[in-house]
């Protein structure tokens, strides 16, 4: 069968700056991607997960180290939040310290329909332990 032109495209706030594509074929596959699409090591793992699977960390005070142990200072962006950049797939893939810090705090539970990470202090550069807490838009 001959593939069909489209693309689908991996939806998430860092695939989508990634633009992974991958082709979709016509019938018998139901819509999974082909085997050949696993050459993309990250594609089904949000940026936190990938972080944590390369050795990334962070202490309690919320700075946040490289796997060698350098610090990484980041920046703040627009929206007030420290973040940084790693590459994947030769593309730099943006992440925000708190959600990093969320996600080794709460796993998964970040990801929740409806749920956020946030401050408690409600000042978007402390993102120590003690500081960060999940909780839904009415509560922030």
């Amino acid at each position: 069968m001959q593939p069909i032109k489209s693309f689908v495209y991996l939806h998430s706030e860092w695939r989508s700056r990634l633009k992974v594509r991958t082709p979709l074929f016509q019938g018998g596959n139901d819509g999974a991607l082909p085997s050949y699409a696993t050459k993309y090591k990250y594609w089904d793992m949000k940026i936190e997960e990938v972080l944590v699977r390369r050795g990334y960390t962070m202490n309690r005070c919320g700075e946040c180290f490289n796997p060698k142990g350098k610090k990484i200072c980041g920046s703040v962006s627009t929206s007030g939040y420290l973040c940084s950049a790693i590459r994947i797939n030769k593309k730099h893939a943006r992440f925000r310290f708190h959600r990093f810090m969320g996600y080794l705090k709460f796993g998964d539970e970040i990801y929740t329909k409806g749920m956020q990470v946030r401050h408690l202090d409600g000042n978007p550069l402390n993102n120590s332990w003690d500081n960060i807490d999940i909780g839904t838009q009415s509560e922030n």
